[in-house]
């Protein structure tokens, strides 16, 4: 299984996450102009904020993505400024855990935890179906990992 890309949902799902953690705070920042006008500097910095998660980084970030399984390893690749590559032979993986919130669960993503001695790595949101096979295909269980 090798994945050259992340499914659009998964950006999709990160552009509603940055869009609810910086827009929240833009909200308030808006209401608070209303009594005091230097509250509009912070509103206009965390609006500059949002447009470029959305606009800019996220799509870099998962086009840069890769994960490939090379001889009996997992191999992750990404960085948009600093480039990583996170080897994980999988002799060493003491376990591996999929997470999925309630909307990426609605969306049908999971995302992987995986723990070696001394390393973890944290893979953003897959298809369901793909986290169950590499769960299977790493001795996991045979339910659905994210019902």
């Amino acid at each position: 299984m090798d994945l050259s890309s992340f499914p659009l949902e998964t950006l999709r799902l990160w552009r509603i996450r940055g869009t609810l953690a910086l827009g929240v705070p833009l909200f308030f920042c808006l209401l608070f102009s209303l009594v005091r006008r230097w509250f509009l500097l912070p509103a206009f910095l965390l609006a500059a904020g949002v447009i470029w998660l959305i606009a800019f980084y996220f799509p870099r970030y998962f086009r840069s993505c890769r994960i490939t399984f090379p001889e009996n390893a997992l191999l992750f690749r990404r960085g948009v400024w600093i480039q990583t590559i996170h080897l994980l032979p999988f002799p060493r993986l003491l376990y591996a855990q999929s997470l999925s919130t309630p909307l990426s669960r609605r969306m049908g993503l999971c995302a992987l935890r995986l723990k070696a001695a001394r390393y973890s790595l944290f893979v953003p949101e897959l298809p369901a179906e793909e986290v169950a096979l590499f769960l299977r295909s790493v001795g996991g269980p045979d339910k659905h990992p994210c019902s």
